[in-house]
């Protein structure tokens, strides 16, 4: 237990120290480790919405929980590099980094619940990772939203379509409908 201990400190401390959206010079420095936190709570609360109106889809929150917790802990060894800057080798580099820290302190025996994240995965079924990739366009887009620069309106023009095209969810199309009304609200204060 100790060594476990220790590797979880070691892997938080980096996820701290990591930063992201360096590429847009962000006003707030947002590490790994809190964009995680963040997109565990939004993964949670989508959850929720689901849940409570039926769970059409039969999603599984295990699924679903596990992978915003864990999406990003590769970016403790390779670092963030921007989605639009990614290339097919840094993304197998993350997916070598992702084993490589489940190996270090996983047993072996154990290693199928801690599978690759959803956006890493060829096995998971699509309506997992449909809304995965509606969770992290969300979330891409919050962040956008909460900058208040127009810099960060083609974050929002980028995702927005994607979330558009997935809001067969319900709580996806809550969010569809709040982000495109304060995008709009945005865009009118500034004319």
């Amino acid at each position: 237990m100790y060594q476990f201990e220790k590797w979880l400190r070691d892997l938080l401390a980096k996820l701290q120290k990591e930063k992201r959206w360096k590429s847009l010079n962000a006003s707030y420095e947002e590490s790994i480790l809190e964009h995680s936190i963040k997109t565990a709570w939004l993964t949670q609360l989508m959850i929720a919405i689901e849940l409570d109106a039926g769970n059409q889809y039969e999603l599984d929150p295990y699924i679903l929980l596990q992978c915003a917790i864990n999406h990003d802990i590769s970016e403790s060894i390779v670092g963030d590099i921007a989605y639009t800057r990614k290339s097919e080798k840094d993304e197998e580099n993350e997916k070598k980094a992702f084993e490589e820290l489940i190996t270090q302190i996983i047993p072996q025996n154990l290693h199928p619940y801690f599978p690759l994240p959803l956006d890493m995965s060829s096995t998971t079924d699509q309506k997992h990772k449909d809304f995965w990739e509606a969770i992290e366009n969300i979330g891409y887009c919050m962040f956008a939203l909460a900058e208040e620069r127009h810099e960060f309106d083609i974050v929002i023009t980028n995702h927005l379509p994607v979330i558009e095209k997935l809001s067969k969810f319900i709580s996806v199309s809550m969010f569809y409908d709040k982000i495109k009304t304060e995008y709009q609200k945005r865009l009118d204060a500034r004319h």
